[in-house]
Order: C-alpha cells, then structure tokens, then sequence
C-alpha cells in the first residue's frame, strides 16, 4: 500500500481592508503604548535619580557659594603646585588664571542649577511639556558646552605657566592616584 500524504484542510483567506501606501496596521494594540509609557518613566526615574544622587553632572563637583569654590581651587591648584616644586612666579600665574577661570563659570553654574531646578520641576508636573524638556535639555547642553571651552581655554594656560617636564611629573601623579 502507497502512503498517503496528509495535507492540511485549506483556510479561507480573508480579504484585509485595503491601507493607503505607507501605512502599518498595529498589531499589538495597546501594549505597545503600555511599553513606551513604562520605558520613558524608567527614563525620567533615572534622570532625577542621577539628579538626586549626583546633583547633575558637568558642574557637579562645585561648592555651594563662590568663595568655597575658589577654596576649593585655591586647595587644589596649592596641592598641584607643591607635586611639581612650582616656583613663586608660577604659583603667581596659576593663581591668576584660575580667578579669571573662576569668575567665568560662577553665572555658569548658576544658571545651571537654576536650569536643573526647571526640569525637576518640569518632570513634576502634573503633565509632561516635551517642548520645554527639550528647551531645557539645549539650554543645560549650551551650558556644559560653554563650561567646557572655559575649562579647556584654562588648562591651555595654565600648561603654558609649567614646564613639559612638571606637567608629566602632575600627570604621573595624578594617574597614580
């Protein structure tokens, strides 16, 4: 006897609405809004909590008031000098540069505070303004990138007050660390 060969009944084939081109029909409904929506509050959970925890980033390390940031430099910069046997005219001129270093981030750092206290606030919010999130994601960003030209254009200088020689000697120290 030959064996035969099973084959499965056929299945009516519905007819599918017709969908202007460019068009996808959802398939799964509405767990993938549940999904987004779970996603973007991880998101904004982790944002605040880095904000909590960390107090921002870029200007994170900065003392609360003006004069405990520059003892804070003054601190640092002393610390440096000593690592390097800086010479008096040279502790002069790093002291120079990191006032002038100084007295441009101070309204940075205050305009980023104020710019972290406007998201916190934003997130809060009984409804969610994407418009001033991205506002402030481009203000904070316009910020960091100031902030950072400042630090990089005093780092340029201060590299020109030390000689190559000190500046291996404070980066083999600080790679030490």
């Amino acid at each position: 006897m030959m064996s035969e060969q099973h084959t499965p009944p056929a299945t009516p084939i519905t007819e599918q609405p017709e969908r202007t081109p460019g068009t996808r029909r959802c398939r799964r409904g509405p767990r993938r809004w549940i999904k987004l929506g779970l996603i973007l509050a991880l998101i904004g959970g982790l944002a605040l909590w880095h904000q909590q925890t960390h107090r921002g980033h870029f200007f994170a390390h900065a003392a609360s008031t003006p004069a405990a940031l520059q003892a804070q430099l003054e601190d640092f910069s002393t610390r440096a000098l000593d690592t390097v046997d800086a010479s008096p005219a040279q502790r002069v001129q790093v002291g120079g540069i990191t006032r002038n270093m100084l007295e441009e981030l101070q309204p940075l750092i205050a305009a980023h505070r104020a710019a972290q206290a406007s998201l916190v606030a934003a997130l809060g919010a009984e409804h969610i303004d994407p418009a001033l999130l991205e506002q402030l994601r481009s203000q904070m960003m316009q910020q960091a990138d100031a902030g950072s030209r400042s630090l990089t254009r005093s780092l340029g200088e201060l590299g020109q007050v030390l000689s190559a020689a000190q500046r291996r000697e404070l980066l083999a120290h600080w790679r030490a660390d």
